[in-house]
């Protein structure tokens, strides 16, 4: 029963053996380790893991502790709640569908990727890559006029079409599910160093010849 005012579970953060930690056995949720363990070697652990303390199982994290014991970690970082096995579930539910239901505000997600990139010269440790900046550069240059922070003011939709009409390069875009974009984060990443193509438009191309024994146009 949802009370009138929320209730703080826990203000303690604790530092504790990873041995004593276990990811939730009924977690439904597939997550990136391989990323997440690239930010904790670039940055360290920023958020402490959700844990309940009856059983030493993790409620939001599951994938951080997997990441942790991929990286050499021994100690981490939880926040302790003393919950049953019914809310326990609960939270676990609700910690995955939070993630699933956010948006972007695309221009600012740009925007705050291309001042990463520029700050340090990569984006390493972000989640994100070279190849995935210029496919969102791509996507919002369908979707709008706003690219990268800088917006087209004054720009009619006529223009708009024209100016993409007359380009010599096309996008194409597609939709995935949450859970498939964070499957093809990782994948296109290890794709592209396999065949040793720089940019996801380069891998797909050179995949669809490949399987269709088509060769790409001059």
């Amino acid at each position: 029963m949802m009370s009138e005012s929320p209730e703080i579970l826990s203000t303690k953060v604790e530092i504790v053996k990873l041995s004593k930690l276990s990811p939730h056995p009924e977690n439904p949720r597939r997550g990136t380790v391989g990323v997440i363990a690239e930010s904790l070697l670039e940055h360290g652990q920023f958020r402490p893991l959700v844990v309940q303390r009856s059983t030493g199982y993790v409620l939001g994290g599951n994938h951080t502790l997997a990441a942790a014991l991929q990286t050499g970690m021994t100690e981490i970082a939880v926040t302790y709640l003393d919950v049953d096995d019914s809310e326990a579930r609960r939270i676990l539910l609700v910690d995955n569908r939070t993630s699933d239901l956010g948006t972007y505000d695309n221009a600012g997600l740009l925007r705050l990727l291309q001042e990463a990139k520029d700050d340090y010269g990569d984006l390493i440790g972000t989640g994100y890559d070279s190849a995935m900046l210029s496919d969102l550069n791509a996507m919002s240059e369908e979707s709008g006029p706003i690219i990268l922070g800088e917006m087209s003011i004054g720009q009619t939709a006529k223009e708009r079409e024209d100016e993409y009409f007359n380009r010599a390069i096309r996008t194409i875009v597609i939709d995935v599910t949450i859970s498939e974009y964070e499957w093809w984060i990782t994948t296109t990443a290890k794709a592209r160093e396999i065949l040793g193509v720089e940019d996801n438009a380069d891998l797909v191309l050179r995949l669809v010849s490949q399987l269709a024994e088509v060769p790409l146009p001059e």
